[in-house]
């Protein structure tokens, strides 16, 4: 295995590494929340935050496999990539419960929702880098602009449809027909392209920004010269 192998392959785990402890977090927050108030309410959470990490365990899995295991982890991948971002819209749970619990809730909201869209971009990131190394960089990007317009597309499906990434197995007919009358009736579903589109700028916006501080290294210190003895 060539260095710059391993050093990618270290910083990969460091960064799942540092997910896991966001993960645990997470976990705390909600639990000191039940322990506080006796209540189990919002644990919802829980299990979309189990959902967040099934596409960065696929990506991970295509990411060291070949031939037909990396293909249906591949399209795994696909199908519950929209779960990760999908937390940001668990935000519509917020309540006004009096000044100390607005801020606990919001805070714990967020949290899993920036854990989640973190989880999410990490394993888009895994799957650019494989898509740029078989075909180039242009369609590596291609793929990735492509992804976070979908996964706009498969949020709203999930928020306002009710639908889930295992529906497409348990439920395609239906889940096909939703689409295909949205597609049909655009005027008519233009909320639809309208906050996918939104979703889709704020997805690619960040993940932009996310993308060039992941590729940033910053540039070795220097050792500083000491001047020489003498007038």
């Amino acid at each position: 295995m060539r260095s710059t192998d391993v050093q990618l392959s270290r910083q990969r785990l460091s960064a799942v590494f540092w997910l896991a402890v966001a993960s645990l977090i997470c976990l705390s927050m909600w639990t000191a929340r039940v322990v506080y108030t006796g209540s189990i309410s919002y644990r919802f959470l829980l299990w979309n935050l189990f959902l967040a990490w099934i596409p960065l365990l696929c990506a991970l899995m295509v990411e060291r496999t070949r031939g037909l295991l990396a293909f249906a982890c591949s399209v795994a991948w696909l199908l519950f990539f929209p779960n990760a971002p999908y937390i940001i819209t668990d935000l519509v749970h917020l309540r006004d419960h009096g000044r100390w619990m607005f801020w606990v809730n919001l805070i714990t909201l967020l949290s899993f929702a920036m854990t989640g869209l973190l989880l999410g971009y990490l394993s888009l990131y895994v799957m650019q880098k494989q898509v740029r190394r078989r075909f180039g960089a242009a369609t590596g990007w291609a793929f990735a602009l492509s992804t976070l317009g979908l996964c706009s597309f498969g949020i709203y499906l999930g928020r306002f449809g009710r639908w889930n990434s295992w529906d497409v197995v348990l439920e395609p007919v239906s889940l096909l027909r939703d689409i295909w009358y949205i597609m049909r009736h655009p005027i008519g579903n233009w909320e639809v392209f309208a906050i996918s589109a939104l979703l889709a700028t704020f997805l690619v916006g960040t993940y932009l920004v996310l993308y060039h501080f992941a590729r940033y290294t910053p540039d070795p210190i220097q050792p500083v010269r000491q001047p020489a003895d003498g007038c």
